[in-house]
């Protein structure tokens, strides 16, 4: 996986994927996306971690990203 980071006070990171790589993000983590990406949320390791994490402020669901094919920017 490749990456940039571009911005100021609103920074976005601009990502590369080979195929078959992916990335986790929380609900909301994803602006725009190649139409080659398959997209799966789930509480990445059952209810109860989900709900520790929604406790704790952060997510109850995260959103993973799989390159289907290599993408480039």
């Amino acid at each position: 996986m490749k990456y940039e980071i571009k911005g100021g006070n609103f920074p976005i990171v601009i990502c590369e994927l080979e195929k078959g790589e992916s990335l986790k993000t929380q609900s909301g983590g994803m602006a725009i996306m190649s139409p080659h990406v398959k997209m799966q949320t789930d509480t990445d390791g059952g209810v109860l971690k989900g709900l520790g994490r929604a406790l704790t402020g952060d997510a109850l669901f995260l959103t993973h990203y799989i390159a289907e094919k290599t993408i480039k920017k």
